[in-house]
């Protein structure tokens, strides 16, 4: 699979994809996100979480004070577990996502990521990075330990997912991204 690329613009609108955004988006059942459907419109629309926006806009602001930010996160489907990395770097005025696949296996279809299942308004967290999933109790499951302790797979439709961050995620991230930029920016080493 050929690195997934996007970029936005100062205005933080989606101003660029590959193709390999349009075939993995057609792969994994995601035509609303193809470029037609995106394109120049806010980052933000596309992150629902305050939590991950939060995230997400200190990770931007590190990229556009030139120091280059990288990552590794989860993004299965339901039948492959895929670990990929992000690269997100200023390249000009722009900012640009370069997500590059390192790891995927195979595994019996998870019906909970059939993006063509009907969804009820129950909602489930799921960590943007990791996948672990918001127990009722607060602790964070490993999916496939989630699917069965929670018996999602017994409801008669499954619940809406909805991107989050779990505390050993949120832990990792926030304490080693500083709110002021500071350090030796991309390519100046």
């Amino acid at each position: 699979m050929n690195p997934v690329v996007y970029s936005i613009n100062d205005q933080d609108r989606i101003c660029g994809a590959n193709a390999a955004w349009s075939e993995f988006a057609i792969y994994n059942g995601g035509e609303a996100v193809l470029p037609h459907h995106v394109m120049f419109r806010p980052l933000w629309d596309f992150i629902g979480s305050e939590e991950v926006r939060t995230v997400y806009r200190r990770l931007i602001s590190r990229a556009r004070a030139g120091l280059e930010v990288r990552f590794t996160f989860r993004c299965d489907s339901s039948d492959y577990r895929r670990l990929f990395e992000m690269v997100i770097a200023r390249k000009q005025e722009q900012v640009e996502f370069c997500s590059t696949l390192l790891a995927q296996e195979k595994r019996a279809p998870i019906p909970l990521f059939d993006t063509a299942r009907e969804r009820s308004d129950q909602i489930l967290r799921v960590c943007g990075w990791c996948h672990a999933v918001a127990g009722p109790d607060g602790d964070w499951l490993e999916l496939e330990t989630a699917v069965q302790r929670l018996k999602l797979l017994e409801l008669p439709v499954l619940p809406r997912i909805s991107h989050g961050i779990c505390e050993p995620c949120a832990a990792k991230f926030l304490s080693n991204i500083p709110w002021q930029c500071t350090g030796t920016p991309a390519g100046s080493r």
